[in-house]
């Protein structure tokens, strides 16, 4: 059963309804209904015959609000109105009671049932203290603009719309209601010309209100003969449409015209197509006392009178017919239904009925489907029945509700634990219509679907309406806005504000003021009307999702149960979109310099180019299907951008945290955060050689605000970022919620940039003036699929500036990589870039603790080891030299042969200390030596071979192998005053080393292979005197010796070293004494032990220096320093066990500053 939404036209909560038995039916009252009860009687009795010729809920209602207001004369208006209807008196008792109660908990209140949860009593807080112009009844309307007759305008802040000359123009909006005040002269309210849509239609026959009754009590109705009624179905020429006055009403809410005079619509240019489906309400009562309601004389016509009823398009419900007929024409946008079922006093569920009723709501649901399948979006109110139930006002019911009738909620309940809505257990289902099922439609197809909007209705201080039912369960779908609340204008003394109702058109050229949720929707309705002209492109989705989400929260934070979205406000929806973008052009925002926020998501077929020096900042998911371009000013995508390229010109700036899916180029600025934040972008990002990177840097997170760093987050299989032009790091003077008091720690790097794949190179770095610590830069981290921000030292030679030791080596190193290291920011040269990497990162510990495992020193000692290699076969061949000579190794005067075979072995161990922060190294060596010799005369000569290993370890400095081959010569002749011994010599050497690059996190082992070439060449002077104890015998050498090593490389670590080729040598003098002595055994064996002392002065390399290249740079490497000059000590002890066979050992010892060598040695000798 249909009745009513709107028609609240006494005080707050009276809410005049005429309740009809059939669908369809509605009924408004206007502001001029009645007079408040200042009497008992007759004051009383006629104003409550008044309020009963309204139904039998107008008159509880009146009840209700005079009792409350006037509690001293609760008797007497309790009297009378028994009096009038004796069958409510049970009502009206519990009417008069509950009065009694509101009025003794809230006297001088506007208020509403505290169960349904209405608005606050007036000594709190009202949402918009003040009336506004048009609602205000003290106000005279004669003052009165016509934008501010209507007070839905101020409340909706429309004047945004005007002031864009947004007005709905040419947006078709379907009214189904009691008609429109449009007649068959042709003539229509002034308020509608020339833009009543020529389709307007009706699905009721026309009956002559002035026929009908509303009261309850028939018996109080005028009969009328046949004749008259059936000239009641006659519409003259001059006779409106609407003969209720509700439809003309709200369709002048919707769109009467900006023309001056009466009052103006939310939509004032658009076109209304009216078709009339709701009633006027009452009933027609014969003279003969049979009667009829109008409902079915409207369905039926005249034909009703011969029991024939002849329904106009058919059998179906009238708004059935109506939404079906709309549904046919694509360019109708929006459609308005104030209409909804009837309910009963104390209801706390709405009852859908038996199988035939739900059979009607599941047709008219199917209807509306037709309608949202068609792109048209239904604004429905939500009901009027707070005042007399108010549990079941806790929610909508009718048409608004269909989305939520469905299986899974058959069981919900409110807050008196009944349930919403009884199906009787038919399980009914009207999910079709919900947004959830669009949206899927949407997605299987692509064709856009409309939406349903709920709509509650606000009095003038946007608080809920004192009749009005809430948003509830619908509270997704439902939006608050103007309604009426006409308590004022009736009860002048009782200290309610109230308001004057909204104020609109109703038949016959006039005016009048309303109240109820039919009063509310069209101005929801109108609304869309100017959204849809202003966002021409929007679907009708985008169109509802900008309304709710730009509606100003009421009650409760957020989407609640009473206000639902909040009170929509068409200043903020014309503000968060691109208004007027249409076709597939380019849309151009921003020329002005004005900032501008896209709060909604849409699609466009065009394309966007940002211009002016102000902000447009994308904060929902928006799509261009065309390029887009930031030609100036700051683009902010903060929710999703999708287009196939974006440009950001020389003049433009993209930032954000949202994400970009395009082809992203940029001349100008790219700067991704919000002071600081993460910005994703899903395709290939181009920086040109003109673009500036800007990189704030706040802290060490990775998400938005303070304390975090920029980052640009690049999605997409085969997305490739291309670096370019200049980057520019920010540590001070960010904006927004940045502490600006973050400092970076030496090594400290900063992944701004993640793609699957990075190319390209930064042209520049501009160091932030302030905020790096002392003597550090950042530099860039170029890694396959990133790029990172790093604190480096300003210089690797000066690593002091930082407070990190250093050696002379390390500083050489260092000096080495600031002469190839690349300017700042700008990518290293192919094949250096894991080198910088690693270098970057490195903090300041561990530049302290491993830089100097970067240097290379162990190449010096290995180079030294070779040259030594070489002196110590030619020492040794100097020593065989002195003891043919003294014939310390053989029989003096043996009377075999000449020629004698010899071999010899050492172990050496050679300690070079600590010198000058340099460390110094260990060398074990063993060697093998063979010769062959022949004396002749006063001389000998001979020749010998040798193989050495050298082990050489220099700790972190690394370590090292040498394998050496030695050939030599050697002969002496005594030339009587002095003996003079002559050698020379040939070596080939194996040179590997191997050492442990660690810096920071990295280690790897780097090694290298080479080969050498060297020899000797010595002269001794000497002589041998002899004295009955010892032989004493003096020498003096002079010698030189010398190792080329060839180049070689290392390799296996990112700091892998070239090492050039390059000769050691060393020239050196000694000056030696020996004593020995012949001691026979009694067995036949000679001993004979030999002592020398020494001194050597080496000339050359002292310092032991190598050269050494990185980066393509080279640089010098010493290894520890030591001294020039040695003491050269020797012991040694012959056994000459026969004239042909001799056996030796020996013990010598090196000591120079930071060196110490002691070598052992044995040597055996045959004579032939």
């Amino acid at each position: 059963m249909l009745r009513c939404i709107a028609g609240v036209g006494l005080a707050a909560a009276v809410l005049a309804a005429v309740c009809v038995t059939a669908p369809g039916s509605v009924s408004a009252h206007s502001s001029s209904g009645l007079a408040p009860l200042v009497a008992p009687a007759p004051a009383v009795r006629d104003a409550l015959s008044v309020a009963a010729s309204f139904g039998d809920r107008s008159l509880i209602a009146s009840v209700v609000e005079n009792v409350r207001l006037t509690p001293d004369r609760a008797d007497g208006i309790q009297a009378e109105a028994r009096k009038l209807r004796p069958d409510l008196g049970g009502a009206i008792d519990r009417a008069v009671a509950a009065a009694r109660a509101l009025a003794a908990t809230y006297p001088q209140a506007s208020l509403a049932v505290p169960a349904s949860g209405a608005r606050a009593a007036s000594a709190g807080p009202r949402a918009n203290p003040t009336p506004y112009p048009g609602g205000n009844p003290g106000i005279p309307l004669s003052s009165l603009t016509e934008f501010q007759r209507n007070y839905s305008l101020d409340a909706m802040h429309v004047d945004a719309a005007l002031a864009e000359d947004l007005t709905g123009d040419d947006v078709v909006v379907g009214v189904i209601d009691t008609g429109i005040d449009v007649r068959p002269d042709g003539s229509v309210h002034p308020e509608f010309a020339g833009r009543i849509d020529p389709r307007s239609t009706s699905f009721l026959h026309w009956f002559d209100k002035d026929l009908v009754c509303h009261s309850a009590d028939l018996s109080w109705c005028t009969g009328h003969s046949e004749s008259e009624i059936l000239a009641g179905f006659e519409q003259e020429a001059t006779d409106s449409q609407d003969q209720n006055s509700h439809g003309t009403h709200v369709a002048g809410i919707v769109g009467a015209g900006e023309n001056g005079f009466g009052m103006q619509g939310v939509a004032p240019d658009a076109i209304i197509l009216a078709v009339k489906a709701i009633t006027q309400g009452g009933n027609v009562v014969a003279d003969n006392g049979d009667s009829a309601s109008t409902y079915e004389l409207e369905r039926c016509g005249v034909g009703l009178l011969e029991d024939d009823c002849q329904p106009i398009g058919g059998d179906e419900a009238a708004t059935t017919k109506a939404f079906r007929y709309l549904a046919q024409f694509s360019d109708v946008r929006v459609i308005n239904g104030s209409f909804g079922p009837d309910t009963s006093e104390g209801s706390t569920t709405w009852d859908l009925g038996d199988a035939e009723d739900q059979d009607h709501l599941i047709s008219e649901a199917q209807a509306m489907r037709q309608n949202l399948d068609a792109g048209q979006i239904i604004v429905m109110a939500a009901g009027n029945s707070r005042l007399e139930a108010p549990i079941y006002s806790e929610n909508p019911s009718g048409n608004g509700l269909y989305p939520f009738l469905q299986p899974g909620n058959q069981g919900a309940t409110n807050s008196s634990g009944a349930l919403i809505y009884d199906d009787h257990g038919t399980g009914i289902d009207l999910s079709f219509t919900s947004a959830t099922a669009l949206a899927a439609a949407e997605a299987a197809d692509g064709i856009a679907r409309g939406r349903i909007v709920v709509v509650v209705a606000l009095d003038a201080y946007n608080q809920l309406a004192s009749y009005s039912q809430m948003c509830g369960v619908a509270r997704e779908w439902c939006v608050s806005v103007p309604g009426g609340d006409q308590v004022a204008p009736f009860y002048p003394d009782s200290g309610l504000p109230g308001d004057r109702g909204v104020y609109s058109t109703i038949p016959e050229d006039s005016y009048g003021a309303k109240s109820g949720t039919s009063m509310a929707a069209p101005n929801v309705a109108g609304a869309i009307a100017v959204l849809i002209e202003a966002y021409p492109t929007f679907t009708p989705a985008e169109i509802v999702h900008i309304l709710f989400v730009t509606a100003e929260d009421l009650g409760a934070p957020g989407v609640d149960a009473v206000y639902g979205w909040g009170l929509v406000r068409l200043d903020r929806a014309l503000s968060v979109g691109p208004v007027g973008m249409s076709g597939t052009g380019t849309y151009t925002v921003g020329a002005g310099g004005g900032n501008t926020t896209w709060a909604v998501g849409f699609t466009s077929q065009g394309g966007l180019d940002k211009t002016g020096s102000g902000t447009l900042d994308i904060m929902s998911d928006v799509t261009f299907r065309q390029g887009s371009t930031v030609s100036g000013g700051l683009l902010t995508v903060d929710g999703s951008l999708i287009t196939p390229t974006l440009r950001v010109g020389q003049g433009g700036t993209l930032g954000g945290t949202g994400s970009v899916a395009a082809a992203v180029t940029v001349e100008g600025t790219l700067s991704p955060g919000n002071s600081p934040g993460t910005m994703t972008i899903t395709g290939d990002v181009t920086l040109t050689a003109t673009a500036t990177t800007r990189i704030e840097i706040d802290g060490t997170g990775t998400g938005n605000g303070a304390g975090n760093f920029d980052r640009i987050i690049v999605q997409g299989a085969g997305s490739v970022f291309t670096a370019g032009g200049t980057l520019a790091p920010v540590l001070r003077g960010i904006p927004g919620s940045a502490t600006n008091g973050f400092t970076p720690m030496l090594g400290q790097d900063f992944v701004f940039v993640q793609a699957p794949s990075v190319e390209g190179s930064f042209a520049a770095l501009t160091q932030p003036a302030v905020g790096l610590p002392a003597a550090t830069r950042f530099d860039v981290l170029y890694d396959p699929a990133a790029l990172s921000l790093t604190v480096t030292p300003l210089s690797y030679a000066d690593l002091g500036a930082n407070g990190i030791g250093q050696t002379a080596n390390e500083t050489a190193l260092g000096t080495a990589i600031d002469r190839a290291r690349p300017a700042a920011g700008v990518r290293p040269e192919a094949g250096e870039t894991d080198l910088f990497n690693t270098l970057y990162t490195a903090d300041a510990a561990a530049l302290e603790d491993g830089f100097s495992t970067l240097t290379g020193q162990v190449h010096v000692e290995t180079a030294t080891a070779a040259l030594r290699a070489v002196g110590r076969f030619a020492d040794t061949l100097g020593d065989r030299q002195l003891g043919i000579a003294g014939e310390h190794l053989s029989a003096r005067g043996t009377p075999f042969g000449t020629g004698e075979v010899w071999a010899a072995g050492e172990i050496a161990a050679t300690d070079i200390g600590t010198r000058g922060a340099l460390a110094g190294a260990d060398v074990r060596a063993t060697n093998g030596v063979f010769g062959l010799d022949w004396r002749f005369g006063f001389g000998a000569v001979g020749l010998a071979a040798s193989y050495e290993y050298a082990d050489v370890s220099a700790g972190v400095n690394g370590s090292g192998d040498v394998d050496s081959y030695h050939g030599g010569l050697y002969g002496s002749y005594d030339f009587g005053p002095v003996a003079l011994a002559l050698r020379g010599g040939l070596t080939w050497g194996d040179l590997s080393t191997g050492r442990t690059t660690s810096l920071g996190g990295y280690t790897a082992a780097a090694t290298a292979d080479g080969h050498g070439f060297g020899g000797f060449a010595e002269a001794t002077a000497f002589h041998a005197f002899e004295t009955p104890a010892v032989t004493i015998t003096p020498s003096a050498t002079v010698g030189y010796r010398s190792f080329h090593r060839d180049g070689m490389d290392e390799t296996g670590s990112v700091f892998a070293l070239s090492v050039p080729d390059q000769r050691f040598d060393e020239t050196q003098t000694t000056l030696a004494v020996a004593v020995s002595h012949r001691v026979a055994l009694s067995n036949g064996i000679v001993l004979e032990p030999v002592a020398s002392v020494g001194w050597r002065h080496d000339y050359g390399d002292i310092d032991r220096t190598t050269q050494l290249g990185i980066l393509g740079e080279t640089f010098d490497n010493d290894g520890a320093e030591i001294g020039a000059d040695a003491f050269l000590g020797r012991l040694g002890l012959t056994a000459i066990a026969s004239d042909r066979f001799a056996l030796g050992a020996s013990y010598q010892a090196e000591l120079r500053d930071n060196l110490t060598s002691h070598t052992f040695s044995a040597e055996a000798s045959f004579r032939f």
